[in-house]
């Protein structure tokens, strides 16, 4: 008996040995994915996001291989813009892998390679769709694979999608996808990109609002302790100010401070001299937030323009990892070993003062007099009396550029946030509006009283008698 458990024991060991490599051939190669993106929205006052849209002439137009989807990112108003989330991999070896991509309470409106786009039942009105790519990792040094990657247009469509091509080790995303939905013919070739590539609109609330008043800006989140780097920046006429928001540091895991304020910057230096500062200060902060030095400058010079040159007041935020996941639910197969995701919250803030100004201006642009039928006339905005939906804010926008120059006017330069700017000063000016037509609707009641008083007093004419005076 002792012989034959040695001889088992013996046998058992023999067979596991040999089954090593089998059992070392099937563990899949390790996968690490790295992702940025940024999330944008607008605030006309308080802390709540408003619906806008940017017109067609302030787009960062795409390079034309760039796929648009089934419901174009700018055919109406949203409250939120997903910008440029693009995925570079770093797999152990070549290897096939799809990725799936949704936007809660929102949808994929640009892809590239193609995305293929599903509906996700349930969604209602909104018409939400999921992006799904297939395809292989080729090694970054792969000629025939870097062959296939489309050029780009020198000084053309560089800055919102060149720049992210500028990462030596990210490895290139082959599609598998052979024919695109609709097209007669299949593709002449594979598509491919150092990354893959989307963007999208919708009307989820970001977890992070900001608010800005005179003095002060005001940042909040909760917990507020997760934000993990912020900066409010002012830019009016190639001058800048900005400034780190500092948030309270907390040992408490029970602390519910979910608010801070920090006085706004003195617009006094070179745009020049801070954008410098901004673009060192922010590639820091994502290079230390997981992604590589060469992701990091990628997604900086990508945005260094629209983030620190435009005009307005802003505030930049890292986005907590949690409320990423939760808005852009991201699935890789095979499962990575390691999955990065960096976004940036921009919140773009119209301050209460200077949507009023763009109010008084709009008013002055071209006033309408309307006759209420009485002999009671009431002057209103022509920009008020228009319902506003983007073509009437474009048209308000082209009149308000010609007399007077609404681009010319010192503090009331909104950069592609013009027409979004138009809409929330209009806002402002509907609850005055509101009372105009409540008076105009007084006073017309009151002018029917005084006339059908008048009519029950006034003496009744005698009809002539028939022959009378004969």
């Amino acid at each position: 008996m002792p012989h034959d458990g040695r001889m088992k024991c013996t046998l058992f060991v023999s067979a596991l040995l040999v089954g090593m490599p089998l059992l070392q051939a099937a563990t899949p190669p390790s996968l690490e994915v790295h992702e940025w993106g940024t999330f944008t929205v607008l605030s006309g006052g308080g802390l709540t996001q408003v619906s806008w849209y940017t017109p067609e002439r302030d787009l960062a137009h795409l390079p034309p291989f760039v796929h648009p989807g089934i419901i174009g990112k700018f055919a109406m108003p949203n409250r939120i813009r997903m910008e440029t989330p693009v995925i570079y991999f770093y797999p152990e070896k070549p290897m096939a892998v799809s990725v799936e991509a949704s936007f809660e309470e929102g949808t994929i409106s640009e892809t590239y390679p193609y995305g293929s786009l599903q509906f996700i039942p349930g969604s209602g009105m909104g018409m939400r769709f999921k992006a799904r790519w297939s395809g292989q990792l080729r090694p970054p040094t792969d000629k025939r694979a870097l062959a296939l990657i489309p050029g780009i247009t020198p000084g053309e469509h560089e800055e919102p999608y060149g720049a992210a091509r500028e990462v030596p080790d990210a490895w290139i995303f082959e599609s598998d996808l052979k024919q695109l939905p609709g097209a007669k013919e299949p593709l002449t070739q594979p598509e491919a990109d150092k990354f893959i590539f989307y963007r999208g609109a919708g009307n989820a609330d970001l977890p992070v609002q900001a608010d800005i008043s005179r003095d002060q800006v005001s940042l909040r989140h909760h917990p507020i302790r997760e934000l993990r780097h912020s900066v409010v920046l002012r830019v009016r006429g190639g001058r800048a100010g900005w400034a780190t928001i500092a948030i309270p540091a907390s040992e408490d895991p029970t602390e519910n401070l979910y608010q801070v304020s920090a006085p706004l910057p003195e617009i006094d230096r070179s745009l020049d001299e801070v954008e410098a500062e901004l673009a060192a200060d922010w590639k820091q902060a994502l290079a230390a937030n997981g992604l590589t030095p060469a992701e990091a400058s990628a997604m900086v010079e990508t945005w260094r323009k629209t983030w620190f040159r435009e005009e307005g007041d802003r505030v930049l935020t890292l986005m907590p990892r949690a409320a990423i996941d939760a808005m852009l639910p991201l699935t890789v197969t095979p499962t990575p070993s390691k999955l990065e995701r960096v976004f940036v919250a921009r919140l773009e803030l119209i301050a209460p003062q200077r949507a009023e100004m763009l109010a008084g201006l709009l008013e002055s642009v071209a006033p309408a007099e309307v006759p209420d039928g009485l002999g009671f006339k009431i002057h209103i905005p022509e920009a008020v009396l228009l319902t506003s939906v983007p073509p009437v804010a474009q048209a308000i926008t082209d009149a308000a550029g010609t007399s007077p120059d609404l681009r010319a006017l010192d503090g009331l330069k909104f950069g592609r946030f013009e027409a979004g700017a138009i809409d929330i000063a209009i806002a402002q000016r509907a609850q005055s509006l509101r009372e105009a037509y409540s008076r105009l609707s007084y006073r017309r009641a009151q002018a029917e009283q005084r006339r059908i008083r008048e009519s029950l007093a006034a003496p009744v004419d005698q009809p002539a008698t028939a022959g009378g005076g004969g």
